[in-house]
């Protein structure tokens, strides 16, 4: 009887597996494994038999090496501790494994992947032959287990994507698709992946279809719930039945003190086969009234069809949690312009705001005395405590075959335009082009410089350069005399080099970078170019470089100037580090955590592992490098079904995802709310986080926190934006001892071993 209770068990454990595409994943335990250099790990309870063929089902998450000449798999017999060495792979791909082994008896086997190739000193043709193993109907006659025990590392349990149907369901899928589109609701939590692959929600349709009897249909309706006073990301996958498809939404609700906003486009055109995802953010006033009402999504096709998705629409007062909150805050500022919402995602941030003051031509903002130029729209002076850091004033140069020409503008106008930010503009016409600059003023001193020339002839330009002559206070030694010409001038590409350059002295710092939109002529232009000249300080020009510029067209050219001012202190932060990945994976004894994915800080579980270390007087810090997100959170899934493009890093653990202005405000915010935990003690920073995040708000961090707070400078390669960068940093550190021993020699910074 105990027999047939296991066998039947273990029956149902595979149906369950099956039909709902889940496994069970182990956390930790990895120093167990009888295969240090593996990366999976299997069991699988069999009975004896001569041969006997094991499946098992993976559906890894990254990208992983499928050739089975460069990769490994070795088997164990759990009860003798013996490898097994007459093995055949059948297919090995990103869903699952299929092979064939000789057992030793009855009872569990452990079967790993290593993705290098594994020297073996025995061959196993001769079984493989006896059994005729590469002919498939002899391979499907062999007794067949299908394993329901699976552990990646550095795979949480509870992937989303755990959820998500097979190859072969796929498949199915759109076999059985009708002559319309089709269109689901879908849960955030399990976001469309950008592959064909589908949620089991999904595919089971098509187990429905083949039944012989069947069952009677249930209408079911979604519910979504949003907070009052918060947001909820809701999201409507379409598949097209046919090619050149153009299929739109929009969504209706009757409840009042609630808007509805779509993120990203509202026409999707897929072709056949082809799924996307609609995605939409739900927001409640703070007056919104707590009840149940309906949200109805109509969506449209170019061939005529109409389809209506209706959801229970639940407006309650409870507090949602931190995690779900916090992802629906990064959806919200997804391609959205968060200065005019401000005080809604950055109250933190606001809060320590300084205010900007204004009294025509000055400018006062955190220490900083900028004077506009009437006749330029731009800065001709910056003073900080008392001290000139322009030797001449800023100016916009057009250079052309006729000559060179330096716009006085007309109609200088100066206003407040709200959450402290103080803009002045101006405009010029001649009798072949007009231009408009605008400049504003944030606070704690960032300045974007904008301007848009329209163009009302063919005119050839040698170049377009905003020019910045710096003063002699900033300092002139440590330069690499290798990376220059012979006139000690840097000139560097910011779309291939780096996008912003850094000059410093003992107590300011001033940054220079160009924000990569794709119609910014400064960052975009095939010739366009930063250049660094050395004399008594440093002078910098931004341009365009040649080109010809067409009648009735115009061109943007943005640059923003960053200011900060240096205390000069340094604060001990210890000197052994660990990385943190996740959930009881750290060593103990160590000075440092470094948190890379910083999605941990809004998960309860590693949140209460990261403020038990904080407890021990150990320093908790962030790691910042850029568009980061780890593969197995939900956040990069998102981003992916929402079709931004990424890469994985080496060992697949996360995605990188392209710079992009549409996502920048929504990792600023994240990396704005991590900041703040109190249990955060610092950040490491890369060069693509110098001008991705507002610095100026890392520092008002450190400004406020003192010596609880660390800025790290992480250098990769040394680059323009690294030179005499971040002199409010406390350390140095790297995997590359040049660039931190070179970095080091530059700017005087400490290396934090």
């Amino acid at each position: 009887m105990t027999i047939l209770k296991i066998y039947i068990t273990r029956f149902f454990i595979g149906l369950i597996c099956c039909l709902c595409g889940s496994y069970l994943y182990a956390d930790g335990g990895y120093d167990s494994w009888r295969v240090k250099d593996a990366v999976i790990m299997s069991r699988v309870e069999i009975s004896t038999a001569p041969a006997v063929v094991a499946e098992i089902l993976w559906r890894l998450p990254f990208a992983m090496q499928t050739d089975t000449s460069r990769c490994s798999i070795r088997i164990f017999n759990v009860k003798n501790d013996m490898e097994i060495t007459n093995l055949y792979v059948r297919e090995i791909n990103t869903e699952r494994l299929t092979l064939a082994f000789e057992p030793l008896g009855s009872g569990v086997y452990e079967i790993y992947y290593i993705p290098t190739k594994q020297i073996s000193q025995d061959s196993p043709d001769v079984w493989i032959e006896k059994f005729n193993l590469t002919n498939y109907p002899d391979f499907a006659l062999l007794p067949r287990y299908r394993s329901t025990h699976v552990e990646i590392k550095g795979r949480p349990t509870g992937n989303p994507y755990d959820r998500t149907a097979t190859d072969i369901r796929t498949q199915m899928y759109y076999t059985a698709l009708a002559g319309e589109f089709d269109a689901h609701y879908v849960s955030w939590r399990t976001p469309l992946p950008s592959s064909r692959l589908l949620p089991e929600v999904w595919a089971k349709k098509v187990l429905d279809v083949h039944q012989k009897k069947p069952r009677k249909k249930t209408i079911q309706v979604d519910t979504l719930t949003v907070g009052v006073g918060k947001v909820a990301p809701l999201s409507i996958g379409v598949v097209s039945t046919r090619d050149d498809e153009e299929i739109s939404i929009s969504f209706s609700t009757l409840t009042k003190g609630l808007s509805i906003r779509m993120i990203g486009d509202s026409i999707k055109h897929l072709s056949k086969g082809e799924i996307s995802t609609f995605w939409a953010v739900v927001e409640a006033a703070p007056t919104a009234t707590c009840t149940e009402s309906y949200l109805t999504a109509h969506l449209s096709s170019t061939s005529g069809v109409m389809k209506e998705i209706n959801m229970i629409l639940n407006v309650v007062n409870d507090e949602k949690s931190i995690a779900d909150d916090y992802i629906a805050r990064f959806i919200s500022v997804i391609d959205r312009d968060v200065l005019a919402d401000e005080n809604m995602f950055n109250p933190l941030i606001n809060s320590d705001r300084g205010a900007v003051m204004y009294d025509v031509p000055r400018v006062e903002v955190n220490g900083f005395s900028i004077k506009m130029d009437h006749a330029t729209s731009l800065i001709s002076s910056i003073k900080h405590k008392g001290r000139e850091l322009l030797d001449a004033p800023i100016t916009l140069v057009f250079a052309s075959a006729n000559g060179t020409r330096k716009l006085s503008v007309e109609q200088t106008s100066v206003r407040n335009v709200g959450s402290g930010v103080v803009k002045w503009s101006g405009e010029a016409t001649t009798h072949d082009m007009k231009v408009e600059v605008a400049v504003y003023v944030f606070p704690y001193g960032r300045v974007d410089i904008n301007t848009h020339a329209d163009f009302m002839e063919n005119i050839d330009f040698k170049n377009i350069s905003l020019e910045f002559d710096f003063a002699g206070l900033f300092k002139t030694g440590g330069i690499d005399e290798t990376t220059c010409d012979n006139a000690g001038v840097y000139h560097f590409n910011p779309k291939k080099d780096n996008d912003g350059i850094w000059v410093a002295g003992d107590s300011v710092a001033v940054c220079l970078t160009l924000p990569r939109y794709a119609a910014n002529a400064f960052y975009n232009m095939p010739h366009s170019s930063i250049s660094l000249y050395r004399s008594s300080g440093y002078a910098s020009v931004v341009s365009t470089g040649a080109f010809t510029a067409r009648a009735s067209t115009g061109i943007d050219m943005n640059c923003s100037v960053q200011m900060l001012p240096s205390d000069g202190a340094r604060h001990a932060i210890g000197n052994k580090i660990s990385m943190w990945e996740e959930v009881g994976r750290r060593e103990d004894g160590d000075d440092i955590l470094l948190v890379r994915g910083i999605e941990a800080v809004y998960n309860p579980h590693s949140e209460a592992s990261l403020r038990a270390a904080h407890s021990t007087g150990r320093r908790v810090m962030l790691l910042l490098d850029g568009y980061t997100l780890s593969s197995s959170g939900v956040l990069g899934r998102i981003l992916e079904s929402m079709g931004y493009k990424y890469e994985y890093t080496d060992d697949g653990r996360y995605m990188k995802f392209e710079p992009c202005d549409e996502i920048k405000e929504a990792f600023l915010s994240m990396q704005t709310y991590a900041i703040n935990k109190d249990y955060i003690s610092g950040v490491v920073i890369s060069p693509d986080v110098y001008t991705l995040m507002d610095l100026d708000r890392v520092y008002a961090y450190k400004k406020r926190k003192g010596g609880r707070f660390s800025i790290i400078l992480k250098p990769m390669g040394v680059g323009m934006n690294s030179l005499l960068s971040a002199p409010w940093g406390d350390a140095l550190w790297g995997e590359d001892a040049d660039d931190v021993n070179k970095l080091h020699a530059i700017t005087g910074l400490p290396v934090w071993e």
